[in-house]
């Protein structure tokens, strides 16, 4: 089998399973993406289907905390935790490759799964990609998380708001989504 070329980092270790969506296998990874500095896009938020399908999703899109229920589905879809510890502003950053399965030659784009005060997008890097590209992407990945959205892993978690002096504290139950904040 012909490894993928990268067209927008490195790949330095596969993580978890591949997980097929639309035209692309989704490999979760290490990854560095080229350049720094880097930028959100493509939210889950502006997914079609973000806030049909379940009604505490939809809650969670429209607080803008869609991280929590991200996170539980990357653990339960590819088995692996996209937690980060101790890091200001960001409770989930996690690198895929996304392979395409609609050519012959085979291609990736690396990206970043991340959130902003729990506010999920994604990372592509400095590379110049095109915009249909990054969104044929985040369509097929959001797509894989929402065709079983009710299947999730238990956890929890919390990042430190620093303006406000809070820490924010949030997990998932038993399919229940959870979030406080504490002095």
């Amino acid at each position: 089998m012909e490894l993928p070329a990268f067209l927008n980092g490195t790949l330095m270790d596969v993580i978890g399973p591949a997980r097929a969506s639309g035209d692309f296998k989704f490999v979760p990874a290490r990854i560095e993406l080229i350049g720094n500095g880097y930028s959100t896009e493509c939210y889950f938020r502006d997914h079609p289907a973000a806030t049909a399908q379940k009604p505490d999703l939809a809650q969670l899109v429209a607080h803008r905390m869609d991280a929590i229920w991200v996170a539980a589905r990357i653990m339960a879809e590819f088995g692996v935790d996209p937690m980060v510890q101790d890091v200001e502003k960001t409770a989930i950053s996690i690198g895929f490759a996304a392979v395409s399965t609609s050519s012959s030659v085979p291609s990736a784009t690396l990206f970043y799964c991340e959130d902003y005060y729990l506010r999920t997008g994604l990372v592509f890097g400095n590379a110049e990609l095109a915009s249909a590209v990054k969104n044929d992407i985040a369509h097929a990945f959001w797509s894989l998380l929402l065709k079983d959205a009710d299947n999730t892993v238990d956890f929890e978690g919390r990042i430190y708001h620093s303006g406000a002096g809070v820490w924010l504290l949030f997990g998932c139950r038993g399919g229940v989504f959870e979030y406080r904040e504490e002095h």
